[in-house]
């Protein structure tokens, strides 16, 4: 990014702090208006032109592009592998023992209360399209800590189709089954040093993961039972090939 760019960011973020600050005094004025006519008075004098104004929003783009991308990794709680871990066995620790000074519960309580499902996450799919491909990898890379993010010409999304919505259901889905198998392996290594003659019995399932993806019809005209059966199949089939491998 040039000086004449960073200049130009300055400028803009200042005229619309003082838009914004201006709505104290005039609160059915519109800042986005404001801003929008003082930038086209600024190419009307020659002080701004395309090419500035393109350069402008995508430093904008960009830096909101990586807060994004921190917050992101906030709200999951961090990405450090070894702290994750041990926050799964912390879980782990309180299902066996949810009174620390107290004895273990039962064999019988401990194995019910892993089996039934406490929460459903449920993967939608037009919501998360507001990007494209390469940008949402790119979100994400920035999220699991990546250094950088490559620059792209442009976030938005190409036309989506169910083929492409239901790989990314599916891309979801799997990466929440990994770490669900993760929160499973601390439950079953807690209960196998608890009980390591009955361990082996535990089916755990604290967690559902699902998809509408093909089979949320609402408003759509591209989904009909032959393409609900056939991706009803492939979910099949991919998890059968999850669990073979």
């Amino acid at each position: 990014m040039d000086a004449s760019t960073v200049s130009g960011v300055d400028r803009l973020l200042a005229l619309v702090a003082r838009r914004m600050a201006q709505t104290d005094e005039d609160p059915f004025g519109n800042p986005v208006m404001s801003v929008a006519l003082a930038i086209g008075r600024l190419i009307d004098d020659g002080e701004l032109d395309a090419a500035a104004v393109s350069a402008i929003v995508r430093q904008l783009r960009d830096a909101a592009f990586r807060d994004r991308a921190h917050r992101l990794a906030a709200y999951v709680g961090g990405t450090d592998t070894a702290a994750n871990e041990a926050a799964l066995a912390a879980v782990a620790r309180t299902v066996l023992r949810p009174d620390p000074s107290d004895s273990p519960v039962r064999w019988a309580e401990f194995r019910a209360s892993v089996a039934r499902p406490r929460y459903a996450a449920v993967f939608t799919a037009h919501p998360t399209f507001a990007l494209s491909p390469e940008a949402a990898a790119s979100l994400a890379a920035l999220a699991n800590g990546a250094a950088e993010a490559p620059t792209l010409a442009s976030h938005r999304p190409p036309p989506i189709t169910l083929g492409e919505e239901f790989a990314r259901a599916v891309a979801a889905i799997s990466n929440g089954r990994d770490a669900l198998d993760r929160l499973n392996d601390a439950l079953l290594a807690i209960a196998s040093k608890a009980w390591p003659e009955r361990w082996t019995e535990l089916l755990p399932c604290p967690i559902v993961l699902a998809s509408w993806v093909g089979y949320d019809t609402d408003g759509r005209t591209d989904i009909g039972w032959a393409e609900t059966l056939g991706l009803r199949l492939r979910m099949k089939q991919l998890q059968l090939e999850r669990l073979a491998g």
